[in-house]
């Protein structure tokens, strides 16, 4: 049987707040690398 997903959408999952976008974004690699002063190479 298979599993049908559900639609995501904003009345089923948590929406960040401010601190945690920020977080969030400064968490991922493309943007260390851009703070960090080493170029990003598309994959």
């Amino acid at each position: 049987k298979r599993c049908e997903l559900l639609e995501f959408n904003s009345d089923n999952t948590r929406r960040l707040n401010l601190e945690e976008t920020k977080a969030k974004i400064a968490s991922l690699e493309y943007i260390q690398n851009e703070l960090n002063g080493i170029v990003n190479i598309a994959k």
